[in-house]
Parts: structure tokens; sequence; C-alpha cells
């Protein structure tokens, strides 16, 4: 039985990363911190809160052409419907804002991933 589960879980992780083990460690803990900026590739995108990065990272995904698979990875993060706590997307569709700090940055590592991105590449900056 173990055995088998193991197996199962193996494979249900590789077709659902996104319900892997969170990659935060004791140091990496966003919560009070008051972001100023997201800088990918030497853009820097002004920014004043973690919603605004949120809303940011999504929409840079639509432009790298990775909203599919970003999709894949967050199922309930997205919609096609308006719904309380939602932001309409350019693309069409709305994407679920109200998220911790944590949450956000686990959006953005896991999108910038998706994006072939390094993490020299980009980078939430602080006050």
């Amino acid at each position: 039985i173990i055995t088998r589960t193991e197996a199962l879980a193996s494979v249900l992780l590789d077709i659902w990363g996104s319900l892997g083990e969170a990659r935060m460690d004791d140091s990496s803990d966003y919560s009070g911190k008051k972001p100023r900026a997201l800088s990918i590739l030497g853009d820097i995108f002004e920014v004043t809160t973690w919603r605004a990065i949120l809303i940011t990272m999504a929409e840079l995904g639509i432009e790298f052409g990775v909203f599919e698979e970003m999709r894949e990875r967050f199922p309930r993060t997205f919609t096609t419907t308006d719904r309380e706590r939602y932001v309409l997307l350019p693309n069409g569709w709305w994407l679920y804002t109200s998220k911790s700090a944590n949450a956000v940055m686990d959006f953005c590592e896991k999108t910038t991933d998706l994006m072939g991105l390094s993490d020299e590449e980009w980078e939430v900056l602080y006050e």
C-alpha cells in the first residue's frame, strides 16, 4: 500500500506540480515586507502592493506566452467569470488577487520558471 501510494503521489506531482512542497523556508517569509518594484530582465515595474506584483506577473506571463501553463499550474487562480476578489486580465480571464505575500512570491517563482527565467533575471525590490 505504501509503495503504491508513493508511486501515485509521484505521478500526481508530475501532472500537477503546484501541489508539491512549498519552496519557502524560514528565510523566505515575505510577510510584513513592503514591495516597491518588480525587476524582470532589467525592466522595472513600480508597484506598491503584493496585489500589484501578482497582477503584473500574470500580465507578463500572458506576454511571454505561458498563460495556458499558468492556468494548469494554478487552476484556482484563474476563471472566465467575474467573481469577488478577482481582477480582469488583458486576455479576458479573471485573476484571483486575495493572496498573502508568501503566496504571491510562490506564484512569481513558479511563473518565472514557466517563462524560462533564472533567479538572477528577476527580483522583487523592497522599501
